[in-house]
């Protein structure tokens, strides 16, 4: 890793990506209180927002992934941060005359949400242009634990400056640690692939097919990658699940919910500098699927045993293990993945997986209480088991691949 931080465009990604979580991270943070404190007595108004994002999400998707495949990602990152820069000064503008209301903090939630949504599929993009394969996995590592880092700090700042400098302030902080990320990235050494610079520019919904095409081509991977999400999927529903857990099973204290999240960054920071040691050990696939089979004896367990020091432990292993197979993953996309489709490619996953949040997450509120949630978490786990196990007969195509692929290269 120390290596890598020598690469100017290394370091200039580290901070871009630094520069726009801090500002994304307290802003959702801060937004999302404001909404629960409109109406606390029936638990705010967070749900609508994430409910209107997570639409927005699965119908946009699809285009930004064009996008992304289309120009220069370079060009496209910028013109995200610029965007970002003017939405949130109009917003603060916004906020400033009309007060903060249920519909400006909607905009400003699903400001930062969406941003989340095209940030990594471009950033993805972007790395698998400026490094080597070789590469991927350390510059993969190395942005997941700046991402961990980036997400504490902002809770630390959100719970420190919210109170004193209000939604108005912190948007203005975000205005500035965006335009800090767009003067990184201003200075970053780009020079597109052949295969992107020489795409023709077609029709946007006969390019998304195009992408859909090619998954249909490589099911085996499609079908692999897709389970590797898995975890991630996992990972949002415990964001509903572990409140109502701490309440209904637990001690009730906000204090125990707080630490639960702080154990899960600890342990996605932990395996970001221990990644480089597994793979010494194991291939990336068995990698991966060891880190779905561990997370899903850890989930299930939570509808066992009811205490708070199992939760902490649970929340580590699940940072590690999401955090572990986001690296494998994301390296193994842009390793087998061609650079024309890997913009097309992370967006469809996306669509895939917030349809599922959204389905799961209606279903979850529907038949909530206090009988069903330690089945939640029996379910959830249970399943993960299940897509760890499917996808060992699918790894075989993602190893013959690479083993061909490495066998040309020598002929070459």
């Amino acid at each position: 890793m120390i290596e890598l931080l020598r690469n100017k465009n290394a370091r200039l990604i580290i901070l871009n990506t630094l520069f726009s979580g801090l500002g994304s991270g307290i802003i959702i943070i801060g937004v999302s209180w404001y909404l629960v404190q409109l109406d606390p007595k029936n638990g705010g108004s967070l749900g609508f927002p994430m409910l209107i994002s997570a639409i927005a999400t699965f119908f946009l998707a699809p285009y930004l992934g064009v996008f992304i495949d289309r120009y220069s990602r370079k060009r496209f990152f910028m013109g995200l941060q610029l965007s970002m820069i003017v939405l949130n000064t109009a917003l603060v503008i916004a906020g400033i005359l009309f007060s903060f209301n249920l519909f400006v903090l909607t905009l400003i939630y699903l400001t930062g949400t969406l941003y989340f949504t095209v940030h990594y599929p471009v950033l993805n993009a972007l790395v698998q242009e400026l490094f080597s394969s070789t590469q991927y996995k350390e510059v993969n590592s190395l942005l997941e634990i700046e991402g961990q880092t980036a997400s504490m700090v902002s809770g630390a700042l959100a719970a420190i400056l919210l109170t004193p400098l209000g939604l108005t302030g912190l948007l203005w902080i975000n205005v500035l640690l965006y335009v800090l990320s767009a003067i990184t990235l201003f200075f970053i050494s780009y020079h597109p692939k052949e295969e992107v610079a020489n795409r023709g520019k077609k029709r946007i919904m006969m390019e998304f097919l195009e992408g859909l095409d090619y998954l249909n081509q490589n099911q085996k991977l499609a079908w692999f990658f897709l389970l590797t999400f898995s975890p991630y999927l996992l990972v949002l529903m415990s964001n509903y699940l572990n409140p109502i857990y701490v309440s209904i099973a637990l001690d009730g204290q906000s204090s125990t919910f707080a630490i639960a999240e702080f154990t899960y960054a600890f342990g996605a920071i932990v395996i970001g500098f221990l990644i480089q040691q597994f793979s010494k050990r194991f291939s990336d696939t068995a990698q991966i699927i060891i880190f779905m089979f561990l997370f899903g004896i850890s989930f299930y367990s939570l509808s066992i045993l009811h205490f708070n020091t199992l939760l902490w432990t649970v929340m580590a292993i699940m940072g590690f293990c999401n955090a572990g197979s986001r690296i494998i993953r994301n390296t193994l996309i842009m390793i087998h993945v061609p650079p024309q489709y890997l913009g097309r490619v992370n967006t469809t996953y996306q669509v895939i997986t917030t349809l599922f949040r959204v389905v799961l997450l209606t279903v979850f509120s529907g038949i909530m209480s206090n009988d069903v949630i330690t089945y939640l978490y029996a379910g959830l786990g249970v399943a993960l088991l299940l897509f760890s196990i499917i996808s060992l007969p699918l790894s075989k195509s993602v190893i013959l691949e690479q083993t061909t692929e490495s066998k040309l290269k020598a002929v070459k």
